[in-house]
């Protein structure tokens, strides 16, 4: 039996040394990365979660989305992030709906996440990621000590995580996605793109998607994976060169921004073998290019 939190444990294992996680300034090991999700999920122990429980996370996307469903998925707590984009009242209806324990928080939902904080029925601990922030406790701060393997259970069909629909036909609606459904999907992926411990991916969409696949596969392969806030087009430029990325999963629009880039000759992209992409069609001129 395979669990998600293997993962990250075999990376451990087997590449403890090998830069699995780069966000920013930060480039984390298998090992540090591990022992950063363990830390956590012994945090969390403490501060009352058991198997079955939800958190919600409210963020962009950073290493810290990573650990958090790592930590999460070695406990059995269910990861119910949420779509930044939604109105606040939205984002309140998902909440009461997934009834949640916890909340995290990223540096530029704070004060949404106040503004909503006396109808949220369920939430205990707000937990501020990036920064401190005076009416939650500070993510770094609440890491415990112990980088043990924490001590829980966990089976195949226990949930993951519920990501939640668009809501175009009606309220969204919670999608329940247990440990089996998301490794059999990886494994799909992995065997369909070829992924290697030689990949190199750069992440720049948004945790709350399905898109967290993508992050998963690299990391079950023993790959790397760089994580950017949000899409931005020169920023992508540069790290495809710095990093010598491999593989991109994008949308259209993403990949059209960047053909437009007047600087666009000026970059290295020889270490590119893999486009994807997804939510929309992609024009053909697009595609041609």
């Amino acid at each position: 039996m395979v669990v998600i939190g293997d993962i990250i444990r075999k990376g451990a294992r087997l590449y403890p040394n090998k830069v699995g996680v780069i966000f920013g300034e930060a480039r984390l090991t298998y090992k540090n990365f591990n022992e950063r999700i363990n830390r956590l999920a012994h945090s969390l122990m403490k501060l009352g979660l058991k198997k079955g429980d939800a958190i919600s996370v409210l963020s962009e996307s950073c290493s810290q989305y990573l650990e958090i469903f790592f930590a999460c998925a070695k406990l059995g707590v269910v990861v119910v992030p949420l779509n930044f984009r939604l109105a606040p009242k939205e984002i309140m209806y998902i909440i009461n709906d997934a009834e949640p324990v916890l909340l995290f928080v990223g540096e530029d939902f704070l004060k949404v996440a106040d503004s909503i904080r006396p109808e949220l029925k369920t939430v205990r601990n707000y937990v501020s990621i990036n920064k401190p922030y005076d009416t939650m406790a500070y993510y770094e701060e609440i890491l415990s000590e112990d980088t043990s393997e924490p001590d829980a259970k966990i089976e195949e069909d226990d949930l993951f995580t519920i990501i939640y629909t668009g809501g175009t036909t009606g309220l969204p609606k919670g999608v329940m996605l247990s440990h089996r459904n998301m490794l059999t999907a990886l494994l799909g992926y992995y065997i369909g793109y070829g992924i290697t411990q030689s990949d190199k991916m750069l992440f720049i969409l948004p945790m709350f998607h399905t898109t967290i696949f993508g992050p998963l596969m690299l990391l079950a392969a023993g790959g790397s994976v760089v994580i950017l806030r949000r899409p931005e087009p020169k920023l992508m430029l540069q790290t495809i060169e710095k990093e010598k990325i491999t593989f991109i999963n994008a949308v259209p629009t993403v990949y059209n921004l960047l053909l437009q880039d007047p600087d666009l000759k000026n970059y290295d992209f020889s270490s590119l073998r893999l486009l994807s992409y997804g939510g929309s069609p992609m024009p053909e001129e697009v595609l041609k290019r």
